[in-house]
């Protein structure tokens, strides 16, 4: 039995009033029909998405993110806004989407003419919370939005043709432009009126879920939801309580820190207080010297304290006639030693001004 998938889903369990789930839909792309322009990345070539390589490569669509630039002129695979949970591909009258003006592009493939485009639809997400102005951008703007998908590993059937033809494909995401902007000028994309019911059931639209082979139930997605919820709880309260004995050991090393700062700094106190003290005893001692010296250094008006010349001044002060049993009058003394040169002379005084006979 062979199945031809051109509609494929995600089944999401509906939660009513999300804040941060708007349904979208709108056209990504035409099939089998040429783009406007070339789009990023072909190198000036347009592009045909081939309708057999669009029907392989839909299950790659699905979950893939929406992004967008705040001017809307470009892709920016960093940016979600949204996220692909249902595409289809469906034959749509060769129309604008006003379904009054006849789409200009009428280039194909084919050698007949036709009247009817094939559209790759798709249905999804916005995350309204955390983009609001994408939303009021939507709501302001109607139509004047468009789409273009976003493809890595694609094959093409001639690089040498004006036109690429695009035998394979796997969709990495989409993006929202303004229609101006985008390969496709008819694509568009909208917000969905509804707020209950905005995914397609795979049981009343034909859609093929992506699952192993059967659709996950809203209950099956609570409880699985609920385990990875009890899982990242676990996961936070393990890290927090990793995170309060990391501040316990750092409050504990702050402690100890302060406590030695303080022990050094009380060493420092006292080592300066012993020193001051130290040195405070050391120059009362120096001073004690120094009146001691001085007592010492005073002369005595007393011949038996005086200390005895050196017998070599003796001699000369008794060649020149002059006593030595009392003081001596340094008058006396300059004439006595006249005889002798300069250095003598201060010789002669300083012994006998140690001796204590001339002050």
């Amino acid at each position: 039995m062979t199945t031809d998938l051109d509609s494929m889903a995600i089944e999401m369990p509906e939660v009513s009033r999300h804040p941060n789930r708007l349904a979208f839909r709108g056209v990504l792309t035409l099939v089998d029909t040429p783009s406007d322009r070339p789009p990023a990345g072909a190198r000036g070539h347009r592009v045909l998405l081939t309708r057999q390589a669009a029907e392989r490569a839909l299950p790659s669509l699905l979950g893939m993110g929406l992004d967008y630039t705040p001017s809307l002129d470009a892709h920016d695979a960093r940016r979600k806004v949204g996220i692909i949970t249902s595409a289809e591909i469906v034959e749509r009258p060769a129309t604008d989407e006003h379904g009054s003006t006849r789409i200009k592009n009428r280039e194909s493939i084919r050698d007949d003419p036709w009247e009817s485009v094939a559209a790759l639809e798709v249905q999804g997400y916005l995350f309204a919370r955390d983009f609001p102005e994408i939303v009021r951008e939507l709501r302001a703007g109607g139509r004047r939005l468009g789409m273009s998908y976003e493809v890595a590993d694609a094959r093409i059937e001639d690089p040498r043709a004006p036109v690429w033809r695009l035998a394979e494909v796997t969709f990495t995401g989409a993006a929202i432009l303004r229609r101006d902007k985008a390969a496709y000028r008819n694509t568009w994309i909208e917000l969905q009126t509804s707020d209950v019911g905005r995914q397609t059931s795979a049981s009343n639209s034909g859609h093929w879920p992506l699952t192993t082979g059967h659709c996950l139930s809203g209950e099956q997605m609570t409880e699985e939801l609920t385990q990875q919820f009890v899982a990242n709880s676990e996961r936070l309260a393990a890290a927090a309580e990793a995170l309060n004995q990391a501040l316990t050991r750092l409050d504990a090393q702050q402690e100890t820190l302060c406590e030695k700062v303080d022990r050094i700094i009380a060493t420092i106190d006292e080592s300066e207080a012993g020193a001051r003290k130290e040195m405070e005893a050391r120059i009362a001692e120096l001073e004690r010297a120094n009146t001691e010296l001085k007592a010492q250094a005073k002369p005595s008006g007393d011949p038996v304290a005086r200390k005895t010349l050196p017998p070599l001044v003796t001699a000369l002060l008794a060649k020149q006639g002059v006593e030595t049993a009392g003081p001596i009058d340094l008058e006396t003394l300059d004439k006595t030693l006249a005889a002798l040169s300069v250095e003598q002379r201060i010789a002669v005084k300083a012994q006998m001004a140690r001796a204590g006979w001339i002050e």
